[in-house]
Order: C-alpha cells, then sequence, then structure tokens
C-alpha cells in the first residue's frame, strides 16, 4: 500500500486529504473508535467489510456511503 498525505492536522483540524494505492488482494484490518473517513474510489472495485456487512466499491462511489 503506498499512501500520500496532503495536509497535515495543524492546516485543517479534523478534515485531511490523502491518497492511498492498494495492491490487488491486499487485505488491512484497523479499529477506529471513531471514524470521519470519507473515500472516494478513483479506479478499480474491491469489497470492503465493515462490522461484518461486505460493501462492493468500484471506480466513481464514495465510501462510505451518504445520505
Amino acid at each position: 500500500m503506498k499512501m500520500r498525505i496532503y495536509t497535515t492536522e495543524t492546516e485543517s483540524g479534523n478534515a485531511a486529504v490523502l491518497y492511498q494505492e492498494t495492491q490487488k488482494g491486499h487485505i488491512e484490518e484497523f479499529l477506529h473508535e471513531k471514524s470521519d473517513f470519507i473515500y472516494y474510489i478513483l479506479e478499480c472495485s474491491g469489497v470492503w467489510i465493515v462490522e461484518d456487512r461486505a460493501f462492493e466499491v468500484r471506480a466513481g462511489d464514495v465510501f462510505p456511503p451518504i445520505g
């Protein structure tokens, strides 16, 4: 996985802009007690599993779904 963070906490408080590139087949587990992350999928597709629920995502999707 490659990641580039474009902003810092000092610059943007609770928000940040970053780019993340993930290789096919990559599995990552992490736990956030409180998460404000919103992901915009640029290309490809995959499955995100959150609290035992699977979400299929593809290019152009926003995750988690808004609305």
